[in-house]
């Protein structure tokens, strides 16, 4: 998780701060239980849109190389998400998921 706040930075620390924090794994809790009951979601990260809203996704596990990339990547899934239509993306995993907790484990390290 430091690793991750380090990335997006954001001070590590606050991956200490939240694990002493008595409250935080309520506050979690029940924001997943807010998106499960709005958005029908189940068990994958989920991207709401126009502050809640909108329609939702799942996210990409995909790690498009560049902001322009990402940027185009995210557009066609709001596209999608937008369409009452549109239900689910789901392909078989024909390869490991290009995120560096991946490589970690693939490595032996945990994906610490």
């Amino acid at each position: 998780m430091t690793a991750a706040l380090d990335d997006a930075g954001l001070d590590p620390a606050l991956a200490d701060q939240a694990a002493h924090d008595d409250e935080y794994a309520e506050r979690v809790a029940a924001e997943h239980r807010s998106l499960v009951e709005g958005t029908r979601s189940f068990g994958v990260p989920t991207i709401v849109l126009q502050d809640g809203q909108g329609p939702s996704s799942a996210r990409s596990s995909a790690n498009p190389r560049g902001r322009r990339r990402g940027g185009e990547l995210f557009r066609h899934v709001v596209w999608l998400a937008r369409n009452e239509n549109f239900a689910e993306l789901k392909r078989d995993r024909r390869h490991w998921p290009d995120l560096e907790s991946v490589r970690r484990f693939r490595r032996g390290d945990g994906g610490r």
